[in-house]
């Protein structure tokens, strides 16, 4: 990767030994690519990790079968479709800040996909509960409004859930598109990383750290010391890792930005 350092073009690349930047290693990625790609199959879990969002996923089917489920016509899936799939092409256009076709034809799938499971509960409703009272009337209409919403809610957020996760599994494995919607959403507690930097007189080395292993909050002891020590310090000691060194020096200096 190439960039301008004090209108100087310099050369940055992730295959840099953190050891040695002269010498050529491993791609810098944290974690690998390979396990990255092994960690998004935790998007499959979408509905359980992320438990708000399948809440709303319910709320907004069950507000979409109710009218399919009291005017049962064509137009009204139509409907239906247009909003989901103008919701979705908007919020990755958004997120992806591109108009590339892939946004558009993912998108696209995603609230067909969301449309056919609103009019498969819609049309399933009837028959999950038998003894439903009919459907005319004042009581008969507020009694289903209150079934749709336990039985459609419920169901159409786990499935809503599902297939938004199946969407950024499929995007981010394939498509190179959500990568950050796809990581943050499994919540790991795993795999962090921060920079340390040391200053001297005429340069700056940052230096980046990878953790694997984080502790959980239990894992970790007050040493009750105030000053020149941690607070805190982990019962198992932390294993961290160096991924990168890169060294910012002065523009009338001969080293290379590494």
């Amino acid at each position: 990767m190439k960039l301008k350092w004090q209108g100087v073009e310099q050369t940055l690349s992730l295959l840099c030994d953190p050891a040695d930047p002269t010498k050529a290693g491993p791609p810098a990625c944290f974690p690998g690519r390979e396990e990255s790609r092994k960690l998004l199959l935790g998007n499959l879990l979408f509905p359980f990790t992320n438990a708000d969002f399948a809440g709303l996923m319910g709320i907004m089917y069950w507000l979409l079968a109710m009218p399919f489920v009291l005017w049962p016509r064509w137009d009204m899936g139509i409907i239906i479709g247009l909003i989901f799939c103008g919701a979705f092409v908007s919020y990755t256009r958004y997120q992806e800040k591109a108009d590339r076709p892939v946004i558009y034809l993912t998108s696209l799938l995603q609230g067909l996909a969301h449309t056919g499971a609103v009019l498969g509960l819609a049309h399933l409703l009837p028959h999950l509960d038998p003894h439903l009272p009919a459907f005319s009337g004042t009581y008969g209409f507020w009694w289903l409004l209150f079934t749709c919403l336990v039985e459609v809610g419920i169901l159409g957020g786990l499935i809503g859930a599902f297939i938004f996760g199946l969407n950024l599994l499929i995007t981010s494995l394939w498509f190179d598109m959500n990568h950050n919607d796809a990581f943050s959403a499994m919540r790991l507690e795993s795999y962090k990383n921060f920079l340390r930097l040391r200053i001297t007189d005429d340069e700056i080395t940052v230096y980046a750290i990878g953790l694997k292993d984080m502790p959980k909050r239990s894992e970790w002891i007050d040493t009750h010391v105030h000053q020149g020590q941690p607070r805190y310090k982990p019962k198992t000691p932390l294993r961290p890792q160096l991924l990168e060194r890169v060294r910012v020096v002065p523009l009338h200096r001969d080293t290379p930005l590494a």
